[in-house]
């Protein structure tokens, strides 16, 4: 039985879950424990900005799952945190990453996987650079392409073409100090906001025959394309569910938190008939906000946000067809009319995450799942990495996540 820390420091909430997982064949997950905490000014754009309040937020709220859950903070085995923000890019490896076979039998085993993916590289690399992630898209041998699995053939040469994910060392080194003063985690284990919410939201299936998904959070918006089972590009944009109360705010002259309960309950507002709701200003005075005015400033920024996505997606959506279309996830997904512009702007099947068969129990304990959708996310990657990590003891990467996604999306590959 191992017990599992999911952690999603985001821009407006710090999300924490505790799970426990008995790492059978049923891989049965139960989460023991849920928080979440309000923190508008420690995280913008993935980056710490305010160590001291991110600090004493995480510890509020990791003692109060830890106390929800009736687990010690010494029986937690993993920890696993999101990592998010336009300081994520991601690099194409180079064509010349090969390792030779050096068997007599030329036969190719997982220590020869390993060792390619392993010594991948790819060229723009700054010297500060942290490799959260080297995933693999598929392998040759020899002359032969389009491999998904090379273990057991024969050749001389083994390439790889792999997508290498980097951030710079010191926003590493940032969000690790936060969740040692706050929680003592020593080893935290980082995992790419977009691929967590990706394990909540879409399934294998998906994955293999094409799809998009795109998270939209309170500070940032992520993006991950799959195909062929494989990642094909990933993205992270500051401007999620913060910018459309801002704009409120601004137009408004509200604050901050009335102009988020605004955006919330407008659809109710839009529902109701009604031309105008009262609002309170900043400065105390009454008013009434025309329906017409409020919507005009969601749509213009819910536009905004699709219009960027698709120019950072333009080349996939030309080159690949995504047949599983577009899944919107995230706590921003539930914006009003966000559906209905996320179709105006692609020419795909658009649809919200389902969170009604995670595979997880305890969900219930969980009021709004969307809002989770990253932490849930994390538990479902921690539990393959546990997986892994018995059944491959002794086979890690440098972040600790190098090959554990390799092992997910290649079938486990074992010795």
């Amino acid at each position: 039985m191992s017990n599992l820390c999911a952690i999603d420091m985001g821009s407006s909430q710090f999300k924490l879950l505790i799970a426990s997982f008995a790492g059978s064949s049923s891989g049965e997950l139960e989460i023991l424990g849920a928080g979440a905490k309000k923190c508008e000014s420690a995280i913008s754009d993935g980056k710490p900005v305010d160590h001291e309040l991110a600090t004493q937020t995480l510890k509020a709220v990791y003692e109060e799952v830890l106390n929800v859950s009736g687990v010690k903070a010494k029986d937690i085995e993993h920890f696993f945190v999101n990592i998010t923000g336009s300081h994520i890019k991601g690099y194409e490896g180079t064509q010349n990453n090969f390792v030779s076979i050096e068997h007599s039998d030329r036969r190719i085993r997982k220590s020869d996987i390993d060792r390619v993916i392993q010594n991948s590289h790819a060229e723009g690399l700054l010297e500060d650079s942290y490799i959260l992630d080297k995933i693999p898209r598929g392998f040759s041998v020899d002359s032969t392409p389009f491999i998904r699995n090379p273990k057991g053939l024969e050749g001389k040469k083994l390439t790889v073409n792999t997508y290498i994910i980097a951030t710079n060392k010191y926003q590493i080194n940032n969000l690790s100090n936060i969740l040692s003063d706050a929680m003592g985690v020593k080893r935290p284990i980082f995992v790419l906001n977009s691929i967590a919410s990706s394990f909540s939201s879409v399934n294998d299936d998906q994955k293999e025959i094409g799809v998009i998904v795109i998270d939209i959070g309170g500070g940032n918006v992520d993006i991950a394309a799959f195909n062929n089972g494989s990642l094909l590009f990933t993205h992270s944009f500051p401007g999620g569910g913060k910018s459309i109360s801002f704009d409120i705010a601004k137009d408004f002259s509200m604050s901050l938190e009335d102009a988020e309960k605004l955006k919330v309950n407008f659809e109710k507002c839009q529902n109701s008939g009604k031309i105008s709701v009262p609002i309170r200003t900043i400065g105390g005075y009454e008013i009434e906000a025309r329906i017409p005015n409020v919507r005009k400033d969601i749509s213009e920024k819910i536009n905004e946000i699709f219009g960027n996505t698709y120019n950072k997606l333009q080349y996939y959506l030309e080159q690949e067809h995504f047949a599983a279309g577009i899944v919107l996830t995230g706590g921003a997904s539930k914006t009003f009319d966000i559906m209905e512009t996320a179709r105006a702007h692609f020419p795909l099947m658009v649809q919200m995450a389902n969170y009604h068969n995670t595979g997880i129990a305890g969900c219930e304990r969980i009021e709004q799942p969307y809002e989770f959708a990253t932490a849930l996310g994390l538990l479902k990657w921690g539990r393959e990495y546990v997986r892994n990590k018995r059944e491959h003891k002794g086979v890690r990467g440098k972040s600790g996540n190098l090959l554990d996604m390799f092992k997910k999306m290649f079938n486990d590959l074992k010795e």
